[in-house]
């Protein structure tokens, strides 16, 4: 006859699960509160995936003495107490494992020898919440794991386990039981067999048959089946037998029932392990720390640094680095028989370098699985990487992973906070003395007039003055000291500006400004220069020095006047020059159509008055306009050159442009530019056809003329170099300098004797 199993489920997967079960005969929903009607058969099972029913259903599963069982990934800690609860299942990895699962706890709990086995069950689960007491009171580790073995022997009767916990990369046994062989447990690799792999994945297993299970690496041959539960990340508890079969499902659940009481108190005893521990290295590391910051040099500062980690906080190896020529240096290192030399390191180098570039510190729990660290030596496991401030990193290492913790990340950086401001105090000390030291030796030497003064009532006050300063100001030190200095030697209507240095001094702002101050001979010109005794804070006085610049001041409004008159030349140059050549070009032009004869000579006369033109022309260019570019746009190169070619005498000559390019460029300058270019090709290269062309650069300008000599061509842009004798030698430097002042680079190409090519990059 079938079970009559009902079930309640909010999404019908259960009740999917066993609708094709043959022997099970599915009911869905819960009992009712009240007794069936007409003599109704209650249901032989109740299966649920929440253990909190409604209290008539509880009421009515126990009067009609129905099992319930709970299908749900919680514990079974969280409803053991409640008494209707028969059976457990925890969902499987597949459909097929949940359903397989759940008709063996079906055919458990409703089989003829069920109570039985419930009051065992119930029996175990009540001694193992009674034997809780004994683990809670463990005080130590190491008594923990021994309770934890006696309670999974005479509890859970499990004639061979033992407690295994994590120390660097091994499972190493703590506590095994006592009928436990010779060898019954031994110590494995993190990554080796099931005990490896319920710590790596903190999920329990049961091994039902060793012979089936692939994973299995059993300690002895003998061990035919087991348990293994993982102890938080603690370590595993593992339980073996000799024959397999020898565990089931209620085993493992009320295995891992004992282990959460395990691992709750484990992490208990630890965290007060921890604490101790860390309150007694507090403790001797502020009584370290007296001797740390008596130090009185950087060196000393750095030595007593690792003392201190190796002395009180037990760290194995440890070094402080500094930032030298790019590269860390040890500064510092703890004494060992084997030291690691780890040299001079590159400042992006691993953990060092990431430390001291983000200014955080690291703990590194297993260097070779980190893919930043990249240590010097293979013999190192683990470290820590603290920031000392932006002068280098404090490091320490050990041989094994996982040697470090949060605690002595934690105390590292306590202590390099103390280094740290110990350090800051010795360099200000130092620094004081230096900057002291050197303000005496620059006020007594330096050539320029000097002034120590105090504020007193918001007035500078003249506390001394050097010899410099009387020479200069004419004022001796029996006239001004005592005195307000601003009202000595500030000119009025400057008050407010003198008044803006002292109150930049007094915030300690170092100032520096060009003044006009007054002397016993007049008013001259200054670069003043006002240094406060401490930069960034609040000054009662500071240091004026005085840079006497009164002839500089006056040769640069000599060589303004003198570029005004420049200018007023190249003006003189443009009108009056360019006017009697118009001139004389006229009564030549009258000279050909009246006069007979000498025709060869006003030829010359006209070939000198077109030379001069155009070296006028070239002047100017240079003087005005060489190294100036206005405003730039996007310029189409092939419009500008087409531009250019209009302004030209270009006889037979063609051009061939077709680039399709635009630059960024002063349209009119870049239409010189080319313009000369082409003059250069049809008067002096004698081309008959000029071509432009885009590059991978920017644009090239041939031709097909005489083209330059290989020999001359460094010499091309050169300021008067001409090829012939009506040539002025401006034309190339223009076109150099228009190129330069946009940016832009020239050179010359070509064949030899072949045409010469101008190569532009931009």
């Amino acid at each position: 006859m079938p079970l009559r199993v009902a079930v309640a489920d909010t999404d019908s997967t259960l009740s999917d699960l066993l609708a094709d079960v043959s022997e099970v005969d599915l009911q869905v929903g819960l009992p009712g509160a009240s007794a069936p009607a007409n003599g109704a058969r209650l249901p032989d099972c109740l299966v649920v995936t929440d253990p909190n029913l409604d209290p008539g259903v509880v009421e009515t599963v126990k009067r009609g003495r129905i099992p319930v069982i709970v299908v749900t990934e919680m514990p079974l800690s969280a409803f053991i107490e409640d008494e209707h609860i028969a059976g457990y299942v925890r969902p499987g990895e597949t459909d097929a494992d949940t359903r397989s699962h759940l008709l063996d706890e079906l055919r458990w709990v409703t089989g003829h020898e069920t109570r039985q086995q419930l009051r065992e069950s119930t029996d175990r689960v009540t001694a193992l919440h009674d034997a809780t007491t004994t683990l809670v009171g463990a005080t130590t580790t190491d008594e923990l794991y021994r309770r934890t073995v006696d309670v999974a022997n005479d509890i859970l009767e499990f004639d061979i386990c033992y407690v295994g916990t994590v120390e660097g990369e091994k499972i190493v046994p703590r506590a095994v039981s006592s009928d436990a062989p010779e060898r019954g447990a031994r110590t494995m690799h993190i990554d080796e067999g099931i005990a490896g792999k319920t710590y790596r994945t903190g999920e329990s297993q049961l091994v039902r048959r060793v012979e089936e299970a692939s994973e299995v690496e059993p300690a002895r041959s003998e061990y035919q089946s087991g348990i293994s539960v993982a102890i938080g990340d603690h370590g595993v508890f593992q339980a073996v037998a000799t024959e397999p079969d020898m565990f089931d499902e209620q085993d493992l659940q009320l295995t891992e029932l004992l282990i959460g009481h395990v691992a709750e108190t484990l992490t208990r005893l630890k965290a007060e392990q921890s604490i101790r521990i860390r309150e007694r290295k507090i403790t001797r590391l502020h009584e370290g720390v007296t001797d740390l910051v008596s130090a009185r040099s950087v060196e000393d500062l750095f030595q007593r640094t690792v003392e201190v980690a190796e002395g009180i906080l037990e760290f194995d190896q440890s070094y402080v680095f500094v930032v030298e020529d790019g590269e860390f240096v040890t500064a510092a290192g703890a004494a060992r028989d084997d030291p690691v030399d780890v040299g001079r390191l590159q400042m992006g180098r691993g953990a060092l370098g990431e430390t001291y570039r983000t200014g955080e510190s690291r703990l590194t729990l297993d260097i070779e699985q980190d893919s930043v660290a990249e240590p010097v030596s293979g013999v190192f496991g683990s470290g820590i990487s603290v920031p000392i401030d932006d002068v280098g990193v404090f490091q320490a290492v050990a041989r094994d992973t996982r040697r470090f913790d949060e605690t002595d990340l934690e105390l590292a950086e306590l202590l390099i906070s103390h280094v740290t401001a110990t350090l800051k105090r010795i360099e200000a000390e130092s620094g004081l003395r230096s900057e002291r030291d050197r303000l005496d030796a620059l006020f007594e030497n330096i050539p320029d007039a000097a002034i120590a003064f105090e504020f007193e009532g918001g007035q500078p006050i003249v506390q001394r003055v050097n010899s410099a300063f009387e020479r200069v100001f004419g004022y001796g030190a029996d006239e001004v000291v005592g005195e307000n200095i601003d009202e000595r030697i500030v000119p009025d209507g400057v008050a407010t500006e003198a008044n803006t240095f002292n109150e930049g001094l007094k915030s300690g702002t170092s100032l520096r400004a060009e003044v006009r101050r007054e002397t016993a001979d007049g008013p001259r010109d200054f670069l003043l220069h006002v240094v406060p005794i401490s930069l960034d804070e609040t000054n009662s006085g500071g240091y004026a020095i005085y840079t006497d610049v009164t002839e500089q001041k006056e040769r640069e409004r000599q060589l303004r006047r003198q570029n005004e008159r420049l200018d007023e030349f190249a003006s003189i140059v443009s009108h009056d020059l360019r006017n009697p050549l118009t001139v004389a070009d006229g009564y030549l032009e009258l000279a050909r159509e009246t006069a007979t004869g000498g025709e060869a000579e006003l030829e010359r006369v006209a070939d000198a008055l077109d030379r001069m033109n155009a070296l006028v022309e070239d002047l100017l260019t240079l003087a005005r306009k060489g190294k100036v570019v206005g405003e730039t746009s996007r310029i189409d190169l092939d419009e500008a050159a087409r531009e250019a070619w209009t302004h030209l005498a270009t006889a037979d000559a063609t051009l061939s442009v077709d680039t399709g390019l635009t630059l960024d460029a002063d349209e009119p300058r870049l239409v010189e530019l080319l313009g000369n270019l082409f003059r250069n090709a049809i008067e002096h290269g004698e081309a008959s056809a000029v071509r432009i062309e885009g590059t991978a650069e920017g644009f090239a300008v041939e031709d097909d003329g005489h083209g330059i000599p290989v020999a001359e061509r460094d010499e091309v842009f050169e300021t008067g170099y001409t090829t012939t004798t009506d040539g002025t030698g401006f034309g190339l430097t223009i076109v150099r300098q228009i190129a330069e002042a946009h940016g832009w680079t020239v050179s010359v190409g070509g064949d030899d004797g072949g045409g010469a090519r101008f190569e532009f990059e931009v």
